[in-house]
């Protein structure tokens, strides 16, 4: 199984995954970028509902966000944004519930948490646009959403200017912004 071979799957690869870089031979074996410039948003009907470093409201303890909250109803179906090696697919990691992993040919890893359900296991590879899973409120969440993290060389970086479109809450803008 490529996933033994490659040692996905477990705590350990979450946690090297959130420091520092892929090892190469994942990265080699994501396969090849789709093409696009811009990332797909994950969940098509979803709505950004808090973004990069933004405390929750009323929170006593102003905790960094290492991701964007795309909230959408329980059981919505979310996408991979770009081709990739799936790293990780389980719910041992504190906080995040159940959580996917996927480490995209460019270097970069994507965070999928929260979720209800997850449809794939280490060492599968993704196409752009290919249903991971569905949106849930598993882990420390309040209510159904998707937390999505983007991160490089281990950090955590603002996705919200690489997709291809962004959709907001009504309150906030009128619709989509489209890239």
């Amino acid at each position: 199984m490529l996933a033994h071979q490659l040692g996905l799957g477990d705590f350990k690869t979450v946690n090297r995954l959130m420091l520092d870089s892929p090892k190469p031979e994942w990265v080699t074996s994501a396969g090849s970028p789709s093409g696009n410039q811009k990332l797909l948003w994950p969940v098509p009907e979803g709505k950004l509902w808090r973004g990069f470093n933004q405390a929750r409201r009323g929170a006593k303890h102003r905790r960094k966000h290492d991701g964007i909250d795309i909230g959408a109803p329980d059981g919505t179906l979310f996408r991979a944004v770009e081709n990739g090696l799936v790293a990780y697919s389980d719910n041992g990691v504190r906080g995040y519930g159940n959580l996917l992993v996927v480490i995209h040919p460019n270097a970069s890893v994507t965070f999928y948490a929260h979720t209800k359900a997850l449809y794939l296991f280490p060492g599968q590879t993704v196409k752009r646009g290919q249903v991971l899973g569905e949106v849930g409120h598993t882990g420390i969440a309040r209510g159904s959403h998707l937390h999505f993290e983007y991160r490089v060389r281990g950090r955590p970086r603002d996705p919200i200017k690489l997709f291809d479109q962004v959709i907001l809450p009504n309150y906030r803008h009128a619709g989509t912004i489209a890239r």
